[in-house]
């Protein structure tokens, strides 16, 4: 496997590194799409802010390409304007206008004034394929892991998952949104709501005041449930979850404190009015069971699925982090979905 070291190293703008994964095959790149990047930054000032959220240096599979790339960032952060003189003095400056192939392939780059016309698709080509690269890294790190595991799997899994999950946040970018846009989704949710006036805009909770608050669950709100402790915090958000599922929604209940089966035991008895303590000391009275079995009955059939997954066992200390460790306050968390709340989008 080639160093991933190498990546870095300078070379002649009109050689491409010649790397290859360890079945023999290039490794995922597309040099046009690079330089129609590259010449964009040039041409183009708007776009270069554009691209600078979506792309590192890294991106690029050209060494030279990267090297012209830091440039660009380096100028358009000085507020330099970005053009082949301004660009070529910088990387002369650095001693690197020689090796990203001198003023020629500089000047090459700023001709292509086709790239004005598709330079966002080719940065999400340019992405794209930075992505499988990494990919190609991790699957043959991995794949050296499990052929040298030590005795602890445990720490070869948790190896494995930090280099995926290292490969997704590198798939992450900034997406900046213009006002203009955001205004019209807004005009277009104003509009659904005028149009379907003292209609649940979102999933009803099953609590009157509740929904009068917040008008339904609808997506995109964060609703956090606080307050001291032996007050009824869990009851009422299962109640939540429940009542949400049997207006239609697809419920998932994460819980980082009780286990699957006490969960369904609290909604199963909330469902069947049953008093959860005398159900839990076996003390049923006459008609508890046909109230269960009748409960039982109509939550068997609804989208409601409960993760009782312990925080360590499900998100490694050294992998990729859980709820738990994004700031969620509580010992238990809910995703809704509701069928009921898609504001229409219009056309651009």
């Amino acid at each position: 496997m080639p160093d991933r070291n190498n990546r870095n190293q300078t070379d002649r703008s009109d050689q491409a590194p010649q790397l290859q994964s360890t079945t023999g095959r290039p490794l995922p790149n597309n040099i046009e799409a690079e330089k129609s990047v590259l010449a964009a930054c040039m041409l183009n000032p708007d776009a270069v802010d554009e691209i600078a959220t979506k792309l590192v240096p890294e991106n690029f599979f050209r060494p030279a390409h990267q090297l012209i790339y830091t440039g660009i960032l380096e100028l358009n952060t000085r507020h330099i304007p970005i053009d082949q003189i301004s660009l070529a003095d910088r990387l002369a400056a650095e001693g690197q206008l020689e090796a990203v192939g001198g003023r020629p392939y500089l000047v090459e780059l700023a001709n292509n004034t086709l790239a004005l016309t598709n330079w966002k698709n080719h940065t999400e080509i340019v992405k794209r394929n930075s992505v499988l690269r990494d990919l190609v890294y991790a699957s043959t790190n991995i794949n050296a892991l499990a052929y040298d595991a030590p005795d602890d799997t445990n720490e070869v899994i948790e190896d494995a998952e930090k280099m995926l999950f290292e490969v997704t946040q590198k798939r992450v970018s900034s997406s900046f949104q213009n006002i203009t846009d955001l205004l019209t989704q807004a005009f277009d949710e104003i509009d659904e709501l005028v149009n379907n006036k003292n209609q649940m805009a979102g999933t009803p909770t099953g609590f009157t005041d509740v929904d009068k608050l917040f008008w339904g669950l609808r997506g995109g709100d964060l609703l956090i449930l606080a307050a001291r402790p032996g007050v009824g915090k869990t009851s009422f958000a299962l109640n939540v979850a429940t009542n949400a599922a049997k207006a239609g929604a697809a419920v998932a209940l994460f819980s980082l404190e009780m286990g699957a089966n006490q969960l369904v035991q609290r909604i199963l008895c909330a469902e069947a009015r049953v008093n959860l303590g005398q159900l839990r000391a076996g003390n049923l009275q006459e008609g508890d069971w046909n109230a269960i079995m009748n409960a039982a009955a109509t939550l068997s059939g609804l989208e409601l699925y409960i993760d009782d997954t312990p925080p360590r066992a499900a998100w490694p200390e050294r992998g990729p982090k859980g709820p738990h460790h994004r700031g969620l306050p509580a010992a238990h968390a809910a995703a809704v979905e509701s069928p009921r709340w898609q504001p229409r989008r219009r056309g651009r």
